[in-house]
């Protein structure tokens, strides 16, 4: 497979974790911590995307303002975040990573239902096997 034949669902995370809008902050957190993620989709029923929490946006915010166990995601989350259908090419993909700078990009279907998520490191790695590969040829 060619480079610019790589669409999102050959790159994408499919098997993600999530919160919800009325989750705790700190519930979040500890999931990015136990799990070393820097940022978890936030959904609501059905798997629909309405944002995304990011170790980023807590860090920030402890330092704007005091979090108060009481906080949910849903105050802290970035709404309507950017993101990719299954479709998009890697090349699209790393344009939008570029442009806004971001590490992940929540892929979607109709309905703005979350299947997936694109991160950096998944797609360097097809990168480098595709160079690999060259190298062989």
């Amino acid at each position: 497979m060619k480079l610019t034949e790589l669409r999102a669902s050959d790159v994408m995370v499919k098997d993600i974790l999530t919160v919800k809008p009325g989750d705790k902050i700190s519930h979040a957190h500890l999931l990015m911590i136990k799990n070393n993620i820097g940022g978890i989709p936030v959904v609501e029923e059905d798997n629909i995307l309405v944002g995304i929490i990011t170790q980023r946006d807590i860090s920030l915010s402890r330092l704007a303002i005091e979090l108060e166990p009481s906080n949910n995601v849903g105050d802290l989350m970035t709404k309507n975040p950017k993101t990719v259908s299954k479709r998009e090419t890697l090349k699209d993909i790393l344009e939008k990573m570029f442009k806004y700078n971001i590490e992940r990009l929540p892929v979607i279907e109709e309905n703005n239902r979350l299947i997936g998520l694109v991160l950096r490191e998944p797609i360097l790695k097809k990168v480098l096997k595709f160079l690999n590969q060259q190298e062989k040829e």
